[in-house]
């Protein structure tokens, strides 16, 4: 990767206003358009106040007794 590479995907990164969609990812925000709700997967690596994301904790906790569940059947 060569300087002008990474000036180049600094550009970019900035043009589709990538900070601001990293944090909606990790604010709960919803960006799964398709199916109308927040990207889970953060919620299992979030490290912060847990506050505002309860209900979506408790939305994981729920997918993943379905998953044990299904693997012990």
């Amino acid at each position: 990767i060569t300087p002008e590479t990474i000036s180049m995907l600094i550009e970019l990164a900035n043009d589709i206003n990538l900070k601001k969609r990293i944090d909606g990812l990790f604010s709960g925000e919803q960006i799964n358009k398709s199916e109308q709700r927040q990207a889970l997967h953060t919620a299992l690596r979030f490290g912060g106040n847990a506050e505002k994301l309860k209900p979506v904790f408790q939305q994981v906790e729920d997918g993943l007794e379905r998953i044990s569940v299904f693997i012990d059947d």
